[in-house]
C-alpha cells in the first residue's frame, strides 16, 4: 500500500505514514484504485492527441474548389473533415479532458511527476484537439 499523501510505500494496516505523518484510509483498495484511475489518466492523456490525428487523417476527403474573380479562374482540390468525424473528435476530446481534469481534482496521482506530464498534456490536448478539429488546412 502507498501513502495517500506523498506515495511512500507504506504497510497494509498502517494508520499513519512514518515519512509524512498523513492519515491513512483503513480501507487499502481505495489507494489501489486512485493508483489505477491515476494510471488511466495519464495513459488518455499520452494518447489523445495521436488519436485525434490519426482520425482526422482518415476521415478527411478532397473537395475540388474552384476560385477567381473575372477571366483569372482557378480550381483546385482542398482537404476537409465531414461534420460526423468532426463530431466524433470533439467527443473524444471532452471525454478526455473530463477523465484526465477529474483524476487531477481528486488527487489520484500518487506520482507528481505524472501529475505535472498529465496537467500539461491536458492543457496540449485542448489546444490541439481544438485546433486539428477547427482548423482549415
Amino acid at each position: 500500500m502507498f501513502c495517500s499523501k506523498c506515495g511512500t510505500e507504506i504497510s497494509v494496516d498502517a494508520s499513519y505514514c512514518p515519512k509524512c505523518g498523513a492519515s491513512q484510509n483503513s480501507h487499502g483498495n481505495s489507494n489501489e484504485n486512485s493508483r489505477t484511475k491515476s494510471t488511466y489518466a495519464y495513459f488518455v492523456s499520452i494518447v489523445t492527441s495521436p488519436v485525434l490525428f490519426i482520425i482526422r487523417m482518415l476521415g478527411q476527403a478532397s473537395e475540388h474548389v474552384a476560385a477567381g474573380t473575372g477571366g483569372a479562374w482557378t480550381s483546385y482540390d482542398r482537404m476537409v473533415v465531414p461534420g460526423n468525424i468532426k463530431a466524433i473528435m470533439f467527443t473524444i476530446l471532452i471525454c478526455s479532458t473530463i477523465y484526465v481534469r477529474s483524476a487531477l481534482l481528486k488527487k489520484a496521482f500518487v506520482n507528481s511527476n505524472k501529475a505535472k506530464i498529465s496537467k500539461i498534456m491536458l492543457v496540449f490536448n485542448i489546444i490541439f484537439g481544438i485546433v486539428i478539429t477547427l482548423g482549415h488546412y
